[in-house]
């Protein structure tokens, strides 16, 4: 497998720098966390641990329950988009155009143009409680803080990622 096209690679002109967000909360249910981590019924796709089938499979493991406290720390960056200027195809692509069969089975029927790039971190903080009661009552505790920190966190991040 070689690649199919040619061209300069650069990002987009005029484009925005990164986009950022921090956000700390309480999760409540399972179904929440599961909305929370961007996970449908109909997901796929990712890479690796990133992916949104282990999303699914860490939500599903998290046995959210009235007694315990689960904050979700997120934390995602995207950075501007890089492209290929003016794709052309490469020597060899161009070299067997003229057959479709050999074409198609050497290079697919599409091309990577550009690459969308960025990331996202997730922690799942859980504190265990003896009833639903004090959970409630350490959560109207750490309210204030964790929005506290999540102010600040957020002023940290732009300031990282302008």
């Amino acid at each position: 497998m070689g690649h199919v096209v040619d061209g300069a690679f650069s990002g987009v002109d005029d484009a925005m720098g990164s986009i950022s967000s921090f956000d700390i909360r309480r999760i409540h249910t399972t179904a929440e966390l599961e909305k929370s981590l961007s996970i449908n019924v109909e997901a796929s796709g990712g890479c690796g641990c990133f992916s949104a089938s282990g999303r699914f499979d860490f939500a599903q493991s998290s046995k959210i329950q009235s007694s315990s406290l689960f904050l979700l720390i997120s934390a995602k960056v995207t950075l501007p988009f890089h492209g290929i200027d003016e794709p052309k195809l490469s020597g060899s692509a161009a070299a067997i155009s003229s057959n479709p069969e050999l074409f198609q089975s050497r290079y697919g029927n599409m091309f990577v143009n550009g690459v969308g790039r960025g990331g996202m971190f997730l922690a799942v903080l859980q504190m265990d409680t003896a009833s639903s009661e004090e959970a409630q009552a350490v959560s109207m505790e750490l309210s204030g803080s964790y929005g506290l920190f999540s102010a600040d966190a957020k002023m940290k991040m732009a300031e990282a990622f302008p």
